[in-house]
Parts: C-alpha cells; structure tokens; sequence
C-alpha cells in the first residue's frame, strides 16, 4: 500500500511540476549560453546550496532577471513573485505563469491573499524568488532601489533564511552576466516590530551594496 501511495505522489507531482521542469530544462541551456553566468560568492558559505525554505532576493535590472536567478539556483524549483498584471493578460498568460510558479501580487496594494499564499509556499519548504525593488530598475549605473518591507515579514512569518545575490547590468549584449551570491541570513526575531522590519530592511539593501563593493574589489 505505502508503494502505491509513493508512486501517485510521485504522479501527481510529475503531473503538478511537468510544466515548469519543461520549461526550465529546455530554456536553461539556451539562456546559460548567451548569458554565461560568472559567479562571485561572499565566502565559502554562500557557496553552499540551499535546502528547505528559503527566499532568495536580488536587485532588478531586465525582464530577464527571473530567468538569471532560476540558472543561479538551477539545482531546485523555485516559485517567482511576479506582477499581478501578467495574469490579467488573458486565460492563456494566467494558466503559463500559474504552471511556471509564479506567485501574482499587487506591487502598488499588496493582496493579503497572495501574501498569504507565499507564507504557506515557504511553509512547505519550497524557495521563493523575490525583487524587493519592487520594479526593474532603470538607472544606467549599478544603483540599487530602496527594497519594499514586505520581504521580510514574508521571512519573519515563515522563518525562512534569505539569500542575496546581485545582478550586475550587462553594458553590452555580448557581456557575461555577473552574478554575486551571499549568505544565507536568518532575520526571524521573536515579536518583531514594524520598526524592526523596517530596520531589517535596510540592512539587506546595505547587503546588497556590500556586494556590489565585492565583486568591484575582485575587479
């Protein structure tokens, strides 16, 4: 009996994933060739991969930075926070970005509903990717936007570490795509405050100048 359950979970979730795996097996080689990713790690421990729950966060520069995180954490499936907007497209760009993991929100009013579904997302140890900028970024230079608070209460609520990476623009199209990695930051504090929120909020926007600074000194 334990081996039948096993093979229809197994099913199932060949069945509820097929989509996105499809995409992301088929779409990872072609964009890791235009793109070839050149990684820098903080240390040692950014390096390590990252199991459980755990929201991964970075600056954004393009449209195609969702497509540059999933190469950076090619070894799982991670669902994406996108724009409500894309859903609204039509049924077809609804049912796409459904089955690729992405989770639709409100950038201007967030819906506590789709808040909610993050949490429980997390909760069942699954990765989420998040823009804390909260839209693309389109500054000439390498600045970085102030992130939104709402990261945060997503790892306070559901305890998950957060990882930072940034994506550094690609001045011209044929450049490889740098992406630096941190560690993991544990940021769940026992009764956290909205001051406390707002705090942790510029100490990960402070991470993610730190490295900027990284990869400019191993330049």
């Amino acid at each position: 009996m334990d081996t039948q359950n096993k093979q229809k979970k197994k099913k199932e979730c060949f069945l509820k994933y097929f989509v996105y795996d499809f995409v992301k097996v088929t779409g990872i080689l072609p964009m890791l060739l235009w793109l070839r990713p050149k990684y820098v790690y903080e240390n040692k421990e950014a390096k390590k991969k990252i199991k459980g729950r755990a929201i991964f966060i970075a600056n954004h520069n393009s449209m195609f930075d969702p497509v540059v995180m999933h190469c950076a954490v090619w070894y799982r499936r991670m669902y994406t926070v996108a724009m409500q907007e894309l859903f609204e497209l039509n049924k077809v760009a609804k049912w796409f970005f459904t089955k690729i993991l992405c989770i639709p929100i409100n950038r201007e009013n967030v819906n506590i509903g789709n808040f909610k579904e993050i949490i429980k997302t997390l909760k069942e140890d699954k990765a989420v990717g998040v823009f804390p900028e909260g839209h693309i970024n389109i500054k000439k230079d390498e600045g970085i936007d102030f992130f939104k608070s709402g990261v945060v209460l997503m790892a306070f609520k559901s305890k998950a570490p957060i990882i930072p990476m940034v994506f550094l623009k690609r001045k011209k199209w044929w450049h490889r795509q740098i992406v630096v990695v941190g560690e993991a930051i544990d940021v769940y504090k026992e009764n956290m405050t909205l001051n406390d929120i707002a705090e942790t909020s510029e100490i990960l926007y402070k991470k993610e100048q730190q490295l900027l600074e990284i990869n400019n000194k191993k330049d």
